[in-house]
C-alpha cells in the first residue's frame, strides 16, 4: 500500500500551499475600542508610568526600541490597535557614594 522506493519525484500532492506575509499590525476591525495592557520592564521612559501607543507610534523615540524588539507588544497588536503599556523598570537605587575623610 504506502511506502516503497522510487527513482524520480513524480508524486504530486493535490493543492495549492501559499505562505502570505503581511506588515500590517492591525488584524482587528477599524472600529474596534478595545485596549490591551501589558507589563514590559523596559529600560527606556518613565518608571511605573502608563504609556499608550497605537500601531503609528514611533516606537523607537517612546520606548527606546523597535516594535519588532519588543515582542510582546508586537503580539498585542495582533488583537487590537490601542495598547496601555505598564512600565516595570523601577529606575534602580544610586549605590551610596563612598565618603572620604
Amino acid at each position: 500500500m504506502a511506502g516503497g522506493t522510487w527513482k524520480t519525484q513524480n508524486k504530486i500532492r493535490p493543492g495549492a500551499y501559499i505562505n502570505f506575509e503581511t506588515n500590517s499590525l492591525n488584524t482587528t476591525t477599524p472600529d474596534s475600542n478595545t485596549v490591551v495592557a501589558i507589563p514590559i520592564k523596559l529600560d527606556w521612559g518613565e518608571a511605573r508610568k502608563f504609556v499608550k501607543v497605537t500601531p503609528n507610534t514611533k516606537f523607537k523615540e517612546v520606548l527606546g526600541k523597535n516594535l519588532n524588539e519588543i515582542v510582546p507588544l508586537r503580539e498585542a497588536f495582533k488583537a487590537t490597535s490601542q495598547v496601555l503599556i505598564f512600565n516595570l523598570n523601577s529606575g534602580g537605587i544610586k549605590p551610596r557614594q563612598r565618603v572620604e575623610d
